[in-house]
């Protein structure tokens, strides 16, 4: 047949109604073949031919698949108690829908609730120390704070009372010895005026008893008299003199002494003070956590999320401080994918390919797909457990771009974390009869090998 297909166009035709009576074999190899078989050889020689051409320029896209999930592209909220706590309630369920503010669950809050009233005790009798002691400075009345009870205010009055008897006391003390000095020293300085008469005297007397004695009327004996007398009239005015400046001293040292002890005392006060108010502080930073911790026994939703996990806890459990109770997926993040690549295909892989994703809830044949954009790659392998073992991936992240090619999506559609997806990546094109071309390369390079 072939060879009657291809005889050459010169040899000439036998007529039809010779080869009519030539033997069956030579009227079969006579018979030229009808148009229509030659057109079909024909056009499968021209198909075959226009598909090489074809493969050869056309291309395809290469696509990576991927399978995923649904994630938030910020941080998931953890929900963790800051101390030792007992459950008493949960209140939402796995995958609920929760809005700011929302009862999450409660803890018990008999701890934070002793501890709030211990600090509010304390609080109460250091407010009533200070106003005790600014009493003390200032010399008014003690005025009370709120929430002092009748005793302990009581307490504080005679306290005050008692320390003030004290002060006044012992300054009544240092009081009396000023004045006794002060009486002292001005009754040495009449003395010493006196003293100082009898000295003039003596001079007076010495001049006298000299000029008679120098006229030859007195003897000796008498002029020498009055010397003497003026010498010790002299002596008791100079020990006068110096009792004078002791007593002076000892006035002066005891007026330092009354000073420094009303301000040793004043500053005694005011170091009580500024210890008490510094405790204060302290019991108030305490009352303000305390009160945190009470307000904390009732968790609620920071932000509108997703309730995305919670412990396997029951009401009646204790849970340590730091204790992952509940995790949510906020909702006014952007969402996006988390794909995990293969590690054979990171290589054709760059950031902000096109991405097209499939949830698999949703068929894309019927539903169609979102537009997609890959953002950011992991710079390291990690495990990941599949039902076929464990393997090693390459976690992605795809930014959802646009869902212009979804259709026929319900009212209530809405993407939530954890949805389950596939996603295909272009990572570039080929041509077709590589397809062809690269398997008998591969066969070639890696046939015929030494062991």
């Amino acid at each position: 047949m072939l060879q009657k297909f291809l005889a050459k166009k010169d040899s000439l035709p036998v007529p039809k109604e010779v080869i009519e009576f030539h033997p069956d074999a030579e009227e079969l190899e006579l018979t030229p073949l009808p148009r229509a078989t030659r057109l079909v050889l024909h056009s499968i020689l021209a198909l075959l031919t226009f598909l090489f051409i074809w493969a050869c320029f056309a291309e395809t896209d290469k696509v990576i698949a991927t399978s995923g999930k649904i994630v938030s592209s910020e941080k998931n909220i953890i929900i963790a108690p800051l101390q030792d706590s007992i459950i008493r309630s949960i209140d939402v369920r796995l995958g609920s829908v929760v809005k700011k503010g929302d009862i999450l669950m409660r803890l018990d809050p008999t701890f934070s609730n002793a501890d709030a009233s211990r600090i509010q005790v304390d609080e109460t009798y250091q407010k009533l120390l200070i106003s005790r002691l600014e009493s003390e400075l200032s010399g008014l009345p003690l005025s009370p704070p709120t929430g002092a009870t009748p005793q302990e205010v009581e307490s504080q009055v005679k306290l005050r009372a008692g320390r003030l008897e004290e002060f006044t006391a012992n300054l009544r003390g240092i009081n009396t010895k000023i004045a006794e000095l002060q009486q002292a020293l001005v009754a040495g300085q009449r003395q010493y005026v006196q003293m100082d008469k009898q000295v003039q005297v003596a001079q007076e007397l010495v001049a006298m008893r000299k000029k008679v004695y120098e006229q030859g009327s007195d003897s000796r004996l008498s002029m020498l008299e009055a010397e003497n007398h003026l010498a010790q009239t002299n002596v008791s005015m100079e020990q006068l003199k110096g009792s004078l400046e002791a007593k002076r001293h000892n006035l002066a040292q005891t007026l330092a002494e009354k000073e420094g002890f009303i301000e040793n005392w004043r500053n005694a006060v005011a170091n009580q003070l500024n210890e008490a108010r510094k405790t204060l502080q302290t019991i108030q930073e305490d009352a303000s956590k305390a009160k945190r911790l009470h307000e904390l026994s009732v968790i609620s939703a920071p932000s509108d999320a997703v309730v995305l996990d919670i412990a396997n806890f029951n009401p009646g459990t204790v849970v340590k401080s730091g204790e992952t109770m509940m995790v949510l997926v906020p909702l006014d993040a952007p969402l996006e994918a988390a794909v995990f690549i293969a590690t054979d295909d990171i290589g054709y892989i760059r950031s902000n390919d096109p991405a097209t994703i499939k949830l698999d809830t949703y068929p894309f044949q019927k539903f169609g797909y979102l537009d997609g954009e890959l953002r950011n790659l992991a710079e390291d392998a990690q495990y990941l457990d599949t039902p076929s073992g464990r393997r090693l991936v390459y976690e992605g992240r795809i930014r959802i771009t646009g869902m212009e090619h979804a259709r026929n999506l319900p009212r209530d559609f809405r993407l939530v974390p954890g949805m389950t997806l596939s996603a295909d990546i272009k990572v570039g094109s080929r041509t077709v009869i590589t397809y062809i071309t690269w398997p008998l390369i591969r066969v070639f390079g890696e046939s015929i090998r030494e062991p």
